[in-house]
């Protein structure tokens, strides 16, 4: 194994593990990760946000955020409205802002707890390379899916 394979391994190893941090932490809130998710984008984006940003905010397919949408609409936490058009507003429920007060201010707390770890320069510099690494990513996945068309130009 070569020293760039070692790295990347664990670079993918500590993203799963903070993947998993984070479903656990749905599951203690008996959420689905998607749910959280949906929770989490709506107190970033404010009430009255749109259905599509929550989609770009968690980088999911609309789909799997309109099933997971309706079951916390179903569960009394979220309601939605029509906007302009075929967009659709989000906004929290009187259920849903005691819910978010009671239980998911605690994950906020925790975060901001856990990450006062890092100075401010820190900060820039973790989201700076982990910008640039995404990045460098879906670059070379263009390069290897044009390259792959090449090759196979039937599929």
């Amino acid at each position: 194994m070569t020293q760039l394979f070692e790295s990347i391994s664990e670079l993918n190893s500590l993203v799963k593990s903070i993947e998993d941090f984070y479903h656990e932490l749905a599951l203690s809130l008996s959420l689905s990760d998607c749910a959280f998710d949906i929770l989490y984008a709506v107190t970033e984006l404010g009430d009255g946000c749109l259905q599509r940003d929550i989609c770009r905010k968690m980088a999911c397919p609309k789909q799997t955020v309109n099933s997971a949408m309706k079951r916390l609409v179903q569960e009394g936490l979220l309601r939605m409205e029509a906007g302009r058009g075929r967009e659709m507003q989000i906004f929290l429920t009187e259920r849903g802002r005691q819910y978010m007060d009671e239980r998911f201010d605690s994950v906020i707390r925790l975060e901001n707890a856990a990450y006062s770890a890092f100075t401010k320069e820190e900060w820039g510099e973790y989201i700076r390379l982990t910008r640039k690494h995404l990045g460098a990513l879906r670059q070379c996945r263009k390069a290897l899916a044009a390259d792959d068309e090449r090759r196979n130009p039937c599929k």
